[in-house]
């Protein structure tokens, strides 16, 4: 059952990907909830962000590398929680694979503004100043939800020992 959710969930991503390709691109911004969430044609060679612009190669193989991390977290998961979170990375880490791999470039066409943000330089990611959120697709969904609910399990399994 996972794998025939996972596989939908990834092919709901290419099939939007798709849609965003034929009806988005080259288009100005279409608003659906005034200016809290328009669809914005975008190619992304980087990561999240946009970080690592035109390291495409390197992000292939970083993405290769994480999701065989995910099987072998998937193998070791203690809870279905915990497997729920990581099929939902291995779907979003698959989806955004498949584009590198195939345009050189990620699709993204989700386009939100929840707030302002400012965020401090840490370690490697410079300072930012976001007046709007980055332009995202379904797979980056899927990956923070994953994330989201892995610490959430890990969490509530380490409060419970």
């Amino acid at each position: 059952m996972p794998i025939i959710l996972t596989s939908l969930l990834i092919f709901t991503d290419i099939l939007t990907k798709e849609a965003a390709i034929a009806f988005l691109k080259n288009q100005p911004s279409t608003p659906l909830l005034g200016h809290l969430l328009r669809l914005t044609y975008g190619e992304n060679t980087g990561s999240a962000f946009s970080q690592f612009q035109g390291m495409v190669t390197s992000l292939i193989w970083i993405s290769f590398a994480c999701i065989l991390f995910v099987f072998y977290a998937i193998r070791k998961s203690k809870t279905k929680m915990e497997k729920a979170g990581y099929y939902l990375i291995l779907s979003g880490a698959t989806g955004n694979l498949i584009d590198r791999l195939f345009r050189g470039y990620v699709v993204d066409f989700l386009d939100f503004d929840f707030f302002d943000i400012h965020i401090p330089s840490l370690w490697i990611i410079p300072e930012m100043n976001l007046e709007r959120w980055p332009v995202f697709n379904f797979a980056d969904s899927y990956i923070c939800i994953g994330v989201s609910i892995v610490l959430l399990s890990v969490w509530l399994s380490n409060k419970t020992q």
